[in-house]
């Protein structure tokens, strides 16, 4: 039980132009970026004679700081009257259950008994039915009727609701153009996974993520421009039982430098990298990886990474939307990830996609235990194949002969090493019927990849085929 200070007497009271907090409306229940407030009053005595009446407060406090709370009794306005309050101090993380003192007016209606609660960034004004008064009789003649107070005690996870809520959505109206700003979000009991997707002026989405707290702080960024724009923020709520959306925009406005000052550096151009996916989610040791892509950048790096975070393999970034690197040879099956990297200027955007690799058992015949690739293609090609080969296996230095079976648009023919380095390209022409390419100089049997590329832009389509080359 917490001691009580004795009621205090306040500064006279003045009629305020605006509502006080006595005349806002009633709530039980607040939701802050930090947690849940909630309170209730209930009547447990009264002393007709001392003009006091006792009420039970309960908090319960979820938030990590401590509140404040003012209990007192709202009467007729009265010129240079005085408001006598009683307060207590509610830790943080904590639910109490306090009996207050609180002095009624002597004379004149009393309206109701009121307790505000506040906490860093928000006031909840809870408040309850006053005790019937006969004013003019002896106290212990005096009957009492009791008002049941509107109760809603809140404990820590006391309650939970059967559809999620999406209880605060706080962003700022306006932005600096090019400028960070922060967004504070609050989800109701039961809310146990959200996410967040920000949208350009064009609708294209800019900026997506997860909430898995039920409540918190999202950093978010617009990007610089010359002209006003609009940018539409979308969050979303989930449990078992559906789920709950808010949106709510952001205006995001150029400001001109100060003529005293220089115009400021120029941001870094926006890189677009929407999409990365592979061929294949999964492929044998030495086998190719072929990563594809979407992108505005001219330039970059493809880099296979292992668990720990080594490079085990890099490629450039094409402007045909294609890379391949080469899975390492494994003993049992490891998961990777491709990162794609997409550069031009300053700006640079990236993205990645996991990749496992599986161990390859079978080898080539005869090959002095070279890994021969599952599924590469028979001598001739396959159907749909505009390539095809006479062998899987060639000497060091002769010619590999690879027949144009039909030609497809953009059609090119290159030689790849085991970790992906491009050795050799031709581009075929219209009226090839083969083109030939020289089998590398190596001192042990070793295997190489031909990748033959075609088809226009993003459509753009690849044959793998696994070759042998023999030392002399």
């Amino acid at each position: 039980m917490l001691a009580l200070p004795r009621p205090t007497a306040l500064a006279p009271l003045r009629r305020a132009e605006t509502a006080s907090a006595a005349n806002l409306p009633a709530g039980s229940q607040i939701a802050v970026p930090t947690g849940q407030i909630a309170g209730a009053l209930r009547l447990l005595s009264m002393d007709a004679r001392r003009m006091v009446a006792t009420y039970e407060l309960m908090v319960a406090n979820q938030t990590n700081a401590p509140l404040a709370a003012f209990c007192y009794a709202v009467g007729a306005p009265q010129r240079g009257g005085r408001l006598r309050w009683s307060s207590i101090t509610v830790p943080p993380l904590s639910s109490v259950a306090v009996p207050v003192e609180i002095e009624l007016p002597k004379r004149g209606p009393l309206r109701k008994i009121v307790a505000e609660l506040h906490a860093d960034g928000a006031q909840l004004i809870v408040d309850a039915e006053p005790p019937a008064l006969r004013r003019g009789f002896d106290a212990g003649k005096a009957a009492l009727g009791l008002a049941g107070a509107g109760i809603v005690a809140l404990a820590a996870g006391a309650i939970a609701f059967e559809r999620p809520r999406v209880a605060a959505l706080a962003a700022p109206n306006r932005v600096p153009s090019g400028a960070t700003f922060q967004v504070a979000y609050a989800f109701g009991p039961g809310t146990n996974a959200g996410d967040y997707a920000l949208d350009g002026p064009d609708g294209r989405e800019i900026a997506r993520g997860t909430l898995a707290a039920q409540s918190g702080v999202i950093t978010l960024a617009v990007p610089s421009a010359h002209a006003e724009r609009r940018y539409d923020l979308h969050l979303t709520g989930r449990n078992a039982f559906g789920s709950a959306e808010q949106s709510t925009a952001v205006v995001a406005a150029a400001s001109a430098p100060p003529k005293s000052q220089p115009a400021p550096k120029p941001a870094a151009p926006e890189v677009h990298l929407p999409t990365v996916w592979l061929q294949q989610d999964t492929v044998q040791g030495g086998a190719p990886i072929v990563v594809r892509y979407i992108t505005d950048a001219k330039t970059g790096t493809v880099k296979l990474l292992d668990q720990d975070g080594t490079e085990r393999g890099s490629a450039l970034l094409s402007e045909r939307g294609s890379s391949i690197l080469i899975a390492p040879q494994v003993d049992s099956q490891e998961d990777f990830r491709v990162v794609v990297v997409a550069r031009r200027g300053d700006g640079r955007s990236e993205a990645q996609v996991p990749v496992r690799v599986v161990r390859n058992d079978i080898t080539a015949s005869g090959s002095a235990g070279v890994p021969d690739p599952a599924g590469a293609p028979a001598p001739g090609g396959v159907a749909g194949d505009p390539v095809a080969l006479a062998s899987k296996t060639f000497i060091s230095g002769e010619g590999i002969v690879v027949s144009i079976v039909h030609h497809q648009p953009n059609l090119r023919v290159v030689l790849l090493d085991d970790s992906g380095q491009e050795i050799q390209n031709v581009d075929v022409a219209p009226d090839d019927d083969r083109v030939v390419l020289e089998a590398p100089r190596t001192t042990t049997d070793t295997r190489y990849t031909i990748v033959a590329t075609y088809g226009p832009g993003t459509s753009e389509e690849s044959v793998i085929h696994s070759v042998v080359v023999r030392a002399r």
